[in-house]
């Protein structure tokens, strides 16, 4: 038996739960297999079901590889709710420092119809190396943007010739907007009722009454009289009297 076909003897015999040894030298060397307690049963899946469940996968893996090669990759910079007034030249200007840190990158800068800004970066070399670019444009640029108060938020994007915007940054993903913004941007505001307004003027009243013990009354103390034997001869009066 050849050493890769051992080798599959064992594979199988550590799945089956069997003890596998390989004995006899070349050329007649084999493998013999011993049944222990750990065997129960043999695998509900045969080597056929095994096989086309590994193809599946491939199949799989490979849809995803090519799913991800047709994704377009970024190309420009995306600002949502620009400051209102806001020009291209002051666009620009406030951005020079952030544009002059990749100088192989030409930037320009159009707002679309949906009053969002779009900065599309364009250069002679591959998209991967723009996006790339950009990635790292997008750290500063969104500081000063954020600081000067020019735009509410910066994502990437990808737009075509005519800028329209074919992919966009998730702002789920990013923590941006959401439930958390709607609520943040919200102008509800509480009203205080009367009852409200006058529990702040008087002070609550605790619901626990506690018990007051009543003072005991104080005993008042006869007076002992000094002469022991008048007052017994006055007690005996007295009872003789009743």
């Amino acid at each position: 038996m050849k050493a890769h076909q051992r080798a599959f003897i064992h594979s199988l015999a550590e799945d089956f739960g069997f003890d596998s040894e390989s004995s006899d030298p070349e050329p007649h060397r084999h493998v013999c297999l011993f049944k222990t307690p750990r065997f129960v049963s043999a695998p509900l899946k045969t080597l056929a079901h095994c096989a086309k469940i590994r193809a599946n996968q491939d199949s799989l893996q490979q849809s995803t590889m090519a799913n991800d090669a047709t994704v377009v990759p970024y190309n420009a910079v995306l600002l949502t709710h620009p400051q209102f007034g806001l020009t291209i030249e002051d666009l620009d200007a406030a951005l020079r420092k952030e544009y002059a840190a990749h100088p192989t990158v030409t930037f320009h800068t159009s707002f679309l119809p949906s009053e969002e800004v779009v900065i599309k970066g364009s250069g002679t070399w591959t998209t991967q190396t723009l996006e790339a670019s950009l990635v790292a444009l997008k750290p500063t640029l969104q500081q000063t943007v954020r600081r000067l108060k020019l735009a509410e938020n910066v994502f990437l994007c990808s737009v075509d010739d005519s800028l329209n915007v074919v992919r966009r940054e998730d702002s789920r993903a990013l923590g941006e907007g959401g439930w958390s913004a709607v609520v943040g941007r919200s102008t509800f505001r509480p009203k205080l009722t009367d009852s409200s307004s006058s529990s702040t003027t008087v002070p609550l009243r605790s619901k626990f009454v506690a018990l007051k013990r009543e003072a005991k009354k104080k005993v008042e103390e006869e007076p002992v009289e000094e002469d022991w034997e008048a007052a017994a001869e006055r007690l005996i009066g007295t009872s003789e009297t009743v």
